[in-house]
């Protein structure tokens, strides 16, 4: 399978997942010893969608769900997960001062309605395990997908402190 664009170059690309990373391998292989990098798992859905549900569905879509999130645990590399509120707010500077403003930062059919912390060996690994979460294998009809982001150090606060490390050492 090539690679889809929808005319964002470097934005939107869909391509396999490599199933013997994702399906065969070992999870307890990992130990945070080994390699303790923590991803976050935004789950997305569309929330004109989800409100058509009736209770019933969703009650459905919940127990299905339960599987998918039992299998994801028993990786071990399952740290936290929060389910989100669809409303927000933007606190963005504005002359100096903070300013409220309604809505997510950028507007879009699908919002992020919960957020899950894994620890993986590295990127492919942390596919394997986020591919494992219930957005990841059904919700297609209701916009359901994960977005797997390294939880990375601040670069400002690494320079700082290199900068500070430098005038100490003159």
């Amino acid at each position: 399978m090539g690679s889809k664009n929808s005319g964002n170059p470097g934005r939107s690309r869909e391509f396999p997942i490599d199933h013997a990373c994702t399906e065969h391998a070992a999870p307890h292989e990992w130990s945070p010893e080994v390699n303790p990098m923590k991803y976050l798992c935004l789950a997305y859905g569309d929330p004109k969608k989800m409100d058509k549900l009736t209770k019933e569905q969703l009650a459905a879509l919940f127990e299905r769900c339960k599987a998918y999130d039992a299998e994801m645990k028993a990786t071990g590399q399952y740290l936290d997960a929060f389910s989100l509120e669809w409303d927000c707010v933007t606190v963005r500077p504005s002359g100096g001062k903070p300013m409220v403003s309604d809505g997510p930062f950028v507007e879009t059919k699908e919002k992020v309605g919960g957020l899950v912390v894994i620890e993986a060996r590295d990127l492919n690994d942390a596919i394997r395990v986020a591919s494992l979460h219930p957005a990841a294998r059904m919700g297609e009809e209701i916009g359901w997908a994960i977005e797997i982001r390294p939880i990375g150090t601040c670069h400002a606060e690494v320079a700082a402190r290199e900068l500070e490390q430098s005038k100490s050492v003159k």
